[in-house]
């Protein structure tokens, strides 16, 4: 692994402050498109013919265009509105496009992988360290860890975040807070996503995702042998918790079937784990129609990596507090287009699988859901809890409170609810 940075416990300041000193507008990237230009080619017949859309590399709008007319005139005049949001999207989209890219623009803008919200806590007792992590196809995954200063862990938790986020951002204050409280969080960021290698959002292969995440964990977990390793996942990162458990199972009904089949990278074993609004099932109220889904699976053969899967925005459904919808939208390594269709197949595929294997689910674990949760289903969260094959299994839903369950006005009840089992579970003996 190749330090990125040294130790270090960060600095927390305003972000009103860095906003005005630091915007990502303001940089000239090389990627940036010119906004003349676009005016120009959407001028008459260039853009009835969606040559705009193709400088914008918005190339499927662009074919709509062409042969259309320009979406009968309509949308071509409609689009004389918006060339200046359409550029900004653009140019954020062409300057993050690669894990370089991306790691290229934290490095100019540093708030993103310190983030100063909770300014106001200290953290004088973490130690961080942000590393990059090669895995088994050559790729340069970013990986983010929260230690103890002054005493060893207590236990390990390892930090699966949501789609299209990442662990330096708005997941890291949680995971000081753990790491204050005596836990060492080890979190990666996953192929397509965040400071790591792979083109924005695109999640090719669900499995290969969780390989990754497999492997890491595991070189992490040789470190520490006599401590208890945990899974804290938070939305899509919930799916992934619950797959690393059946990837776990089947490892060890493999060792005892062949002992020859036993590999030391893949040693951790999970003991539990934390499912903040896990996606195990898309809810029905984002979930494309049926014969949507089918016309889209054709498609993902032909063009995966293309953004054309019809979506909300989830941003304003996650959470109450509109500074932080403000900031998650200002944020430019976060995927900012509708989702690539492999990755909304892979995310469909691995949510479904999870949701058809709820009795298997044999690890204890605490399921956190808010009620009014529009992203992923409570409801979902209670037939997991029910079906469950584990002794030891926990829910609370909590009234009124939306998706990012860290995040809304009862986040104090939560985060005390998550560190409380955390040290219940790391006191109790297998």
């Amino acid at each position: 692994m190749a330090e990125l940075l040294s130790d270090h416990t960060p600095l927390m300041t305003k972000r009103e402050k860095l906003l005005v000193t630091q915007s990502f507008s303001s940089i000239k990237w090389s990627t940036n498109k010119s906004l003349i230009l676009a005016y120009i080619l959407w001028l008459p017949p260039f853009g009835l013919f969606g040559f705009h859309n193709f400088y914008l590399n918005r190339k499927e709008q662009g074919f709509a265009f062409l042969f259309t007319g320009g979406l009968l005139g309509i949308g071509w005049i409609i689009d004389f509105f918006r060339l200046p949001s359409l550029l900004t999207t653009a140019n954020i989209v062409l300057a993050t496009n690669t894990g370089a890219q991306r790691r290229e623009v934290a490095e100019a803008l540093p708030y993103l992988v310190d983030p100063p919200r909770g300014s106001e806590i200290s953290y004088a007792n973490v130690v961080e360290r942000k590393e990059l992590w090669e895995n088994g196809r050559g790729l340069q995954l970013f990986t983010h860890c929260w230690l103890p200063k002054e005493e060893e862990p207590k236990a390990i938790i390892f930090q699966c975040v949501g789609y299209a986020y990442y662990n330096s951002w708005l997941p890291s204050l949680f995971a000081r807070k753990l790491a204050s409280n005596g836990f060492a969080v080890y979190g990666i960021d996953y192929e397509g996503q965040g400071l790591s290698d792979g083109l924005n959002g695109y999640i090719p292969n669900f499995d290969t995702l969780i390989s990754d995440c497999d492997r890491y964990f595991g070189q992490i977990a040789l470190k520490y042998p006599n401590l208890k390793k945990f899974l804290l996942g938070e939305s899509m990162g919930g799916a992934v918790a619950l797959l690393l458990h059946f990837r776990d199972k089947d490892r060890k009904t493999e060792a005892t079937s062949d002992e020859s089949k036993q590999d030391e990278t893949y040693s951790v074993r999970y003991d539990g784990a934390v499912l903040l609004a896990p996606m195990v099932k898309i809810s029905d109220r984002v979930r494309p129609p049926a014969f949507v889904v089918n016309i889209l699976v054709h498609l993902a053969k032909f063009i995966p990596k293309s953004p054309i899967t019809p979506s909300k925005d989830l941003t304003e459904l996650c959470f109450h507090d509109q500074q932080i919808v403000a900031e998650e939208r200002e944020n430019p390594l976060l995927y900012k287009l509708k989702p690539r269709l492999a990755s909304a197949l892979s995310l469909l595929n691995a949510s479904t699988f999870c949701e058809e294997n709820f009795e298997k689910v044999e690890f204890p674990f605490l399921v956190l859901h808010g009620e009014e949760d529009q992203v992923t289903e409570p409801s979902v969260s209670q037939t997991l809890y029910e079906k469950a094959s584990s002794g030891d299994k926990g829910i609370k839903l909590y009234p009124e409170q939306w998706h990012a369950l860290l995040f809304e006005p009862k986040a104090e009840e939560v985060s005390a609810d998550i560190i409380e089992w955390f040290e219940a579970q790391t006191s109790t003996k297998d």
